[in-house]
């Protein structure tokens, strides 16, 4: 790294240079250091959308699973940041779709959130807890009502997913929200 903490291998790949990439990771650039942020190659190949240079990455041995600062592993990232595609190959690859952020969420709060059919699908094929709730007591189901996310309801009703209830240490919110299948459901989210 430079004195601004800077690491090479990373600046490369945030300017999309994948011969630069190929060719520092040939050199044995070390593929396992992480900046100021505690990013990996992976998690910035992620965070600028190199598809092609993740995988590289990927094909050369990088920890699949590391956790950034803010507790982001690569999967989480590409999740959070609608990169379906690099979520898919991390998925593919192995990445482990349970582990939880730092707000003791996991991708589906975030596929629900975006209303990300694939990323809804893809971790619900991955036997994903669904009832998880995150740090504001809100399940992956109460994420998918809030922001309106018809597929995501639709494919969380079904399941019962967070038995359209959760507690938290606030007043209480009620939510109505109308699946696809036509199935009404109030989320009650109280102090009690």
């Amino acid at each position: 790294a430079d004195a601004l903490g800077r690491i090479p291998l990373q600046e490369a790949i945030r300017k999309g240079d994948i011969e630069m990439v190929r060719v520092m990771l040939d050199l044995k650039a070390n593929i396992f250091a992480v900046d100021e942020a505690e990013r990996t190659a992976l998690h910035v190949a992620v965070e600028t959308g190199q598809r092609e240079i993740a995988q590289l990455i990927l094909e050369r041995g990088v920890l699949i699973d590391a956790v950034s600062e803010r507790s982001d592993t690569a999967l989480y990232l590409a999740v959070r940041l609608g990169r379906t595609e690099i979520a898919k190959d991390l998925i593919a690859r192995g990445a482990n779709v349970a582990i939880r952020d730092n707000a003791n969420e996991n991708i589906l709060h975030q596929a629900a959130v975006l209303g990300n059919r694939e990323l809804v699908d893809e971790a619900l094929s991955h036997g994903i807890e669904i009832d998880t709730p995150g740090r504001t007591f809100r399940t992956a189901l109460f994420y998918a009502a809030e922001s309106g996310a018809q597929y995501a309801l639709g494919q969380l009703f079904p399941l019962n997913a967070g038995a359209a209830t959760c507690s938290a240490p606030y007043p209480t919110v009620t939510m109505t929200a109308t699946g696809l299948d036509g199935c009404t459901a109030v989320i009650n989210c109280s102090s009690n």
